[in-house]
């Protein structure tokens, strides 16, 4: 990678971090007040979807990495995923612990195979799906 592109992508992650880390720190406050409470929980998070506009899910995950709501989408609730271990996947790889806001690597997708990039705050996860253009 050139010098020029590696400072276009780091200019563009600084970016999204202050951006995404703003938003989505409101967001885990809101959501810490009702850990105990899916409902309420998965109802925040379907507020917070037209907030995060380019984000493909949004959910949340215990101290563990284990998935304790839905996926909420622009499109609605997905249950599917609800309980799904997410400790052990690539965009999670130290998350926990460390810092309160932490934007993956960008990876490929194990279900769609598309390319993505997560957000995790305080448990918070938002995935962005985004295709690239040629």
């Amino acid at each position: 990678m050139t010098r020029l592109l590696k400072d276009v992508v780091a200019s563009q992650r600084r970016y999204l971090e202050d951006t995404l880390g703003v938003i989505l720190s409101d967001l885990a406050y809101r959501l810490a007040l009702n850990m105990d409470n899916r409902q309420q929980l998965e109802a925040i998070l379907r507020d917070s979807c037209d907030k995060l506009a380019d984000c493909k899910y949004l959910y949340v995950l215990d101290d563990v990495g284990m998935q304790i709501t839905a996926n909420m989408t622009r499109e609605g609730i997905d249950e599917s995923q609800l309980a799904r271990d997410r400790s052990l996947r690539p965009y999670t790889a130290g998350a926990f612990g460390n810092t309160s806001f932490r934007l993956s690597d960008a990876y490929i997708s194990r279900r769609k195979r598309r390319p993505s990039l997560t957000a995790i705050y305080a448990g918070v996860q938002a995935v962005w799906r985004f295709t690239i253009r040629r």
